[in-house]
């Protein structure tokens, strides 16, 4: 709170904000589908005074406290709300119960907002969603957003050997899934270039860096393997003695208003929301 809030401050966080978030199917054509969200950045609404949405946990009222059960913090024990004119409420989730506790941490910004610089991807799935959206990746490609993670979805490569290797993996995996896919070697050496490219920017074995050694906390994946960001203390599984938990109800931080669905099956008075702005590819 001494760093972040020194610009960021609290109490000038408030509202919503409409998000819309691209996602490509596995299929022949990696089909594009959009989600739409109302995202509830809360704060401190004016003349409220009580903190409301997401950043309802950085209220001066509020204290939470957690038990962080391993290093990165993605294993959470015991959680204490300690809320201003109430009396302190503990949730425990039992499968943890008697494991040690590496630290008894209060909640600030960094809990969440922990990659604000040096982001890495979070997953292959994720790095070349990425590349498609911005076009380094072509969608016409036959199954690319299939194939593709498949083949980077490695960290055992030597940096200076990734576009090659990547290739022969590429090959690799159309032949087992897509054997009647027919692509030129230059589609291939041109993919590969592109997956080498997103490999060297998120995979450094030297240092032991793969993907995933450093997750966002911010949000939640869809793949909980990957890390679980939110879900870490918004599991259901997070009880007090009086039966509340930490709960992972959807409409806590956001509003969905359109879930993977093709644009043009998009409401028109959601459309007249939407940025006019779509993937590169």
């Amino acid at each position: 709170r001494e760093t972040c809030e020194g610009c960021h401050w609290p109490t000038k966080f408030h509202g919503s904000r409409f998000e819309v978030e691209w996602h490509y199917a596995e299929d022949l054509e990696n089909t594009l589908g959009v989600t739409a969200l109302r995202l509830k950045i809360g704060g401190l609404p004016p003349g409220s005074g009580r903190f409301t949405g997401s950043h309802w946990h950085v209220s001066p009222n509020v204290r939470i406290r957690y038990d962080a059960l391993d290093e990165k913090r993605q294993k959470i024990g015991r959680v204490t709300l300690e809320e201003e004119g109430e009396e302190p409420v503990v949730f425990d989730r039992p499968e943890h119960e008697g494991e040690p506790v590496l630290e008894l941490r209060t909640m600030d910004c960094v809990d969440c907002h922990n990659r604000p610089t040096h982001t890495f991807d979070a997953s292959p799935v994720a790095a070349v969603e990425e590349a498609l959206i911005e076009g380094d990746l072509k969608a016409d490609i036959p199954f690319i957003r299939e194939m593709a993670p498949l083949a980077l979805d490695t960290a055992s490569i030597p940096r200076d050997q990734a576009d090659e290797v990547l290739e022969e993996r590429l090959h690799k995996a159309y032949a087992e899934h897509h054997p009647d896919v027919r692509m030129s070697e230059e589609t291939f050496a041109s993919v590969a270039k592109t997956l080498g490219s997103l490999y060297r920017r998120n995979i450094f074995p030297k240092m032991n860096v793969a993907w995933g050694t450093y997750p966002s906390h911010l949000g939640h994946p869809e793949d909980t393997s990957v890390h679980l960001g939110c879900f870490r203390c918004h599991d259901d599984e997070h009880k007090s003695e009086d039966g509340r938990v930490i709960s992972q109800d959807c409409d806590l931080c956001h509003e969905i208003l359109h879930m993977g669905e093709p644009i043009e099956s998009l409401p028109d008075w959601l459309q007249a929301l939407w940025p006019k702005t779509r993937p590169a590819s």
